[in-house]
């Protein structure tokens, strides 16, 4: 589970990162045929993927989130968005598994107030890289309460991004 998460958060800033360049959208239309040939194709790769998902679901959840915050959100939002996801979810779960469950609250979908907290904070680090301390944290937390609330039908790495960058567009145009 660690190896998976660090992927997530190792590739995810990555994404961050490219989703700043003018030519991003392109980009990420062009690669996601290579991405889904590579991920179907390569065995050593399915190693990081859940028990019981379908090859390579959070990576593809990922980058079609990725995708839509291209297209939806200006550049640093976009940016700032993709980090929460990446640094928030990765970093939620490694501090849930890892310091989880001395508080003794339970959270919705199995989750920990420790990884949620852990979360939070890591997802802030990584927009802060963007963004304004106030739109980071206004995007850690809309997209790590995304993260904590999503059903489970419904892929996190889809909602967390789109949720972080919808709440920091509204927290822009209504107190910026």
């Amino acid at each position: 589970m660690i190896a998976r998460k660090l992927v997530h958060i190792g590739g995810g800033m990555v994404y961050a990162f490219v989703s700043l360049w003018d030519l991003a959208p392109l980009l990420l239309l062009l690669l996601l045929p290579t991405f889904i040939v590579l991920y179907i194709y390569s065995p050593s790769l399915r190693v990081f993927e859940k028990e019981g998902e379908w090859v390579a679901k959070g990576a593809f959840m990922f980058h079609i989130g990725a995708l839509l915050c291209v297209l939806l959100f200006p550049p640093p939002a976009c940016a700032g968005a993709i980090a929460v996801c990446a640094m928030g979810d990765g970093f939620s779960a490694i501090g849930g598994k890892l310091v989880g469950g001395r508080l003794q609250i339970q959270l919705k979908n199995n989750k920990t107030i420790e990884g949620f907290l852990i979360g939070i904070l890591f997802a802030f680090l990584g927009a802060l890289c963007f963004l304004s301390p106030s739109m980071a944290f206004v995007g850690a937390l809309c997209g790590m309460c995304a993260e904590l609330l999503t059903p489970r039908y419904i892929d996190d790495n889809l909602s967390v991004q789109l949720c972080a960058g919808a709440g920091m567009m509204l927290y822009d145009n209504i107190y910026i």
